[in-house]
């Protein structure tokens, strides 16, 4: 495929390969050891490929009546797919043939998410949350909660899940939560900071809460322009990105308060509103994604300008995933039309007219 380069600032963001998922990406996982992504599209296949080409590796058939969530082993052999069929299936990353049906018993599966150690796998399932080791034995099943769980998030052995009403925490080996945050709204995303101290939630209300893990306390942040679906930490667990309209938002969290009475930095671009939001890896480097398919890499701590360091365009449909690789050279973006677009991003050494 030819080449693009755009530049914005400098940085370059070069389109050096694209796959096709099949329709609307809804998740978007990468197992950087192995270097491998797997798409889920909406109501199409689970496509498989290689990172640094973007060829496939196999294409797995989607769930009855859509998918909605995917995640890869820690060994990078395994990726666990979810569905509105109320299965969760662990299939192989090199042929695409499915190893175990586990069923969940519920209405559909919401969100499958890996331990980090790949013994486990977790999966939101209308109103539980469900655990299964390495063998398809089934664990725990936690709930239910008031509502149908949005989202699960590890940390460690403790999994965090949202619903309306509460953020809870659950542990390893334990049949009841470890402790409930409770708040009369509800959570649409959930993010643990790297360190543990907070888990962040995006809000239906267009609102971010801020939890503290250890003392329970909350911050609520007002202000946005929509519900939040996106929310970003960076790798030491200072900074929080949120969406929420077109500008997106990033709040200061070091110090003993927190984000509390700090004030935020606004990074002002997009015509459209934020879809996706992703930190490097190294540094602090924030890629943004909008509706109208425009990305944007940002340098918003150590640059005095907030304005984008780069930027490139994704065939003018809303971005819904960003990842970056493991050494920040590389950015995948998915698409609401199924492209997979892998980007390497390096700085400018001359001018691209």
């Amino acid at each position: 495929m030819p080449r693009e380069r755009m530049s914005g600032g400098r940085l370059d963001l070069e389109r050096v390969a694209a796959a096709h998922a099949g329709g609307h990406v809804v998740d978007l996982a990468w197992q950087r050891e192995r270097s491998i992504v797997a798409a889920a599209s909406a109501d199409g296949p689970i496509l498989v490929t290689d990172a640094d080409t973007l060829a496939p590796r196999c294409e797995i058939p989607g769930h009855g009546m859509g998918n909605s969530s995917v995640s890869l082993h820690a060994s990078g052999a395994l990726v666990a797919t979810g569905g509105q069929d109320a299965q969760v299936r662990i299939c192989s990353t090199a042929s695409g043939v499915v190893h175990q049906t586990l069923s969940t018993g519920g209405p559909w599966c919401e969100r499958v998410r890996y331990h980090q150690s790949g013994k486990y796998l977790a999966a939101a399932t209308g109103r539980h949350v469900l655990v299964w080791d390495a063998d398809g034995e089934l664990l725990h099943r936690w709930g239910p909660h008031a509502s149908t769980v949005a989202d699960i998030a590890w940390y460690g052995d403790v999994l965090a899940s949202a619903a309306y009403g509460a953020i809870t925490t659950w542990g390893l080996g334990g049949e009841t939560a470890t402790r409930v945050y409770p708040w009369k709204g509800a959570s649409l995303r959930l993010l643990w900071s790297p360190t543990g101290r907070f888990i962040a939630t995006g809000d239906q209300d267009s609102t971010v809460h801020f939890w503290y893990v250890d003392s329970g306390k909350d911050l609520q942040m007002y202000g946005y322009q929509t519900k939040v679906l996106e929310l970003a930490w960076d790798a030491g667990g200072r900074y929080l990105a949120t969406g929420g309209g077109t500008v997106p938002v990033i709040w200061d969290c070091a110090g003993p308060k927190g984000p509390e009475n700090s004030r935020p930095i606004e990074l002002v671009y997009h015509g459209a509103p934020v879809s996706s939001l992703a930190f490097s890896h190294r540094g602090a480097l924030l890629a943004s994604g909008d509706r109208a398919g425009e990305v944007a890499v940002w340098d918003p701590i150590e640059s005095d300008r907030l304005t984008p360091v780069g930027a490139a365009a994704a065939d003018g449909s809303e971005i819904t995933a960003l990842l970056w690789s493991a050494d920040d050279t590389a950015l995948v973006a998915a698409t609401a039309d199924g492209a997979v677009i892998r980007y390497e991003v390096a700085s400018r050494t001359t001018d691209i007219s």
